[in-house]
């Protein structure tokens, strides 16, 4: 009786999962080659992120979770993660415009509400998405020193050099988010 509810859950989850995961590749590649994040990759992320959050917190593939007051706090944590994150970056970025990039605030409540959405807590989804902004920071100066490293030896000049050196936020972010989160729900 109750496999027909189990492959669902397995198949959705699946579905949802190979999707993100094509998202965060196609956003990473993106990140690189252009340095830039642009809208309507971030806007699918929301719809992916969206629709993931909705099947759960409506409990419609899993039977554990219904639709009542359960399902409603079970978005909590995710609104809460995703508004640290974009605070963080927002206040970085009109503090220090050229410090990071307005695709970075945007990929930051996308990543908040992802690490938090996997949190049990509040609080926790708080803790969790201070780890991924600091993993995410460390993980950007480790590129900008190996960059700086791999770029002495060169003979550029002027914007060229600055331009060899320019290093994406958003891969950074999206390893972060995803190793958080992971953290999160274990």
């Amino acid at each position: 009786m109750g496999w027909g509810n189990e492959i669902s859950c397995v198949s959705v989850d699946g579905l949802f999962l190979l999707a993100l995961a094509v998202w965060i590749i196609a956003g990473v590649w993106y990140d690189f080659r252009s340095r830039r994040l642009p809208n309507r990759w971030l806007l699918l992320g929301a719809v992916l992120w969206g629709a993931a959050a909705a099947v759960r917190a409506l409990g419609l593939f899993w039977p554990t979770l219904s639709h009542t007051y359960l399902g409603s706090l079970a978005l909590v944590p995710g609104i809460v993660g995703a508004l640290t994150w974009f605070v963080l970056y927002l206040s970085a970025f009109l503090w220090a415009p050229e410090s990071i990039g307005a695709g970075d605030v945007k990929l930051a409540l996308l990543a908040g509400a992802a690490v938090g959405a996997h949190s049990a807590r509040p609080v926790g989804a708080i803790i969790m998405v201070l780890a991924a902004v600091v993993a995410a920071s460390l993980a950007t100066l480790l590129l900008a020193v190996t960059a700086r490293i791999r770029s002495s030896g060169l003979s550029t000049t002027g914007a060229a050099r600055r331009e060899s050196m320019a290093i994406p936020h958003g891969p950074p972010m999206l390893f972060s988010m995803t190793l958080c989160a992971y953290l999160a729900s274990t």
